[in-house]
């Protein structure tokens, strides 16, 4: 019925409750169903989304995996800082979850905004009334990104990445809105994404089915942009990054 706050409030009253094993795989799948149902209803309100499984991890700490959860969506919005949060509390696990969290902080260690000035200025070209600049991901895949402001997360055609040699099959899923409707795509993580000479490290990749137009292989978004001050002088068909201080 769209009541999630109440529904994980009973899960987590059951969740004490739990008894025996069957118990706790009952709860796992009650849980499992009200935070993707929730997910999915403040899909592209990620702020909400945080907080939802931020109170999971308060709730219930022995979930290890919502920790993980909760610091993929962090890195996903490009909130790195935010993300060092729930994966140091299991890097420690012994299991496969301790090994991805310490995976991931590694890579939010390394990351860096680096550039040889604190302006670059990179041509674009138009497609239709919006423009697309090249980029270069992980230093040797290049690709022509459409500049989307309302994408929070940049996108990148499912079908160019299996072109260049990268396996989709294993790679964790999160929930994107399109065009088309809400998909479930994989997410890869990448050590660089680079504009001209403005470069961000551990940047995360949506991989969709996007079968875009005018050579366009996919979209630039807010968790990359969002380290930057922006301005597109349309009129010189220049995007302009100065980096945050």
């Amino acid at each position: 019925m769209g009541q999630f706050d109440l529904a994980l409030q009973w899960v987590d009253e059951a969740d004490l409750l739990a008894a025996t094993l069957a118990d706790r795989q009952a709860v796992d799948e009650l849980l499992a169903g009200v935070t993707d149902d929730f997910s999915k209803h403040l899909l592209e309100r990620y702020e909400a989304v945080d907080q939802m499984y931020e109170g999971v991890t308060f709730a219930m700490l022995e979930r290890t995996d919502y920790f993980l959860k909760l610091g993929m969506i962090r890195m996903q919005m490009g909130n790195y800082d935010g993300a060092i949060v729930p994966l140091a509390q299991i890097e420690n696990d012994h299991g496969s979850l301790g090994v991805r969290a310490r995976e991931l902080i590694a890579q939010i260690e390394s990351n860096n905004i680096s550039s040889q000035a604190d302006v670059v200025e990179i041509s674009l070209r138009r497609a239709g009334n919006q423009f697309v600049t090249a980029a270069l991901l992980d230093g040797d895949v290049e690709l022509q990104l459409l500049i989307d402001t309302g994408a929070a997360t940049t996108m990148v055609d499912a079908k160019v990445l299996v072109a260049h040699g990268y396996d989709l099959r294993s790679k964790p899923q999160q929930l994107f809105v399109t065009a088309n409707g809400v998909v479930e795509a994989p997410v890869l993580s990448f050590d660089t994404l680079s504009l001209s000479t403005a470069t961000l490290s551990a940047i995360t990749v949506g991989a969709l089915p996007l079968a875009m137009s005018h050579g366009v292989d996919g979209l630039l978004g807010m968790n990359f942009l969002r380290h930057y001050n922006f301005r597109i002088d349309q009129d010189r068909a220049v995007l302009q990054l100065t980096r945050r201080r």
